[in-house]
């Protein structure tokens, strides 16, 4: 990963760009363990326990994220987005030193609320279908959305 860097940041940790990144390139795989909600949950004392967002991959299957792909945080106004499974893509050019950051509602079945930071924040994080039609068709054309999300939008 030596494009990429962790670092501290306001929410814990993120991942910066180490170079620039140009707007389509691929950026980064997120990865980590396959599992159910059930699955990471099942345990009393890990559920008691912070589990950090898993990342939705279908209907009811997550990825129970790694390092680094964990560190990757949420903006309203991103500049990455997440391609097939869990593939990280740039959606514009993105300068060395910036963070790394991708649209969460893009990828989840669910709402939280949202401490992003963002000047376009929307406050709370809703499902893809719960964004705004203009804001869904957008991600779609830039290919920003998930396939198991994308083949619903298209029923």
């Amino acid at each position: 990963m030596p494009d990429l860097i962790v670092r501290k940041n306001r929410h814990g940790d993120g991942v910066y760009a180490g170079r620039l990144l140009k707007k389509g390139e691929k950026i980064f795989v997120l990865n980590g363990k396959r599992r159910t909600l059930k699955d990471l949950y099942a345990n009393p004392k890990r559920a008691a326990e912070e589990i950090d967002y898993p990342l939705q991959i279908g209907k009811k299957l997550y990825l129970e994220l790694d390092n680094p792909s964990v560190y990757f945080n949420h903006s309203c106004s991103p500049n990455s987005g997440v391609r097939n499974r869990s593939g990280l893509f740039a959606l514009r050019d993105i300068k060395p030193g910036e963070e790394i950051t991708y649209d969460y509602s893009t990828t989840i079945d669910e709402s939280f609320k949202c401490q992003c930071g963002s000047k376009k924040c929307r406050r709370v994080l809703v499902d893809f279908f719960g964004l705004p039609r203009l804001l869904q068709k957008r991600y779609v054309a830039q290919g920003a959305v998930p396939k198991f999300i994308l083949k619903k939008y298209r029923r």
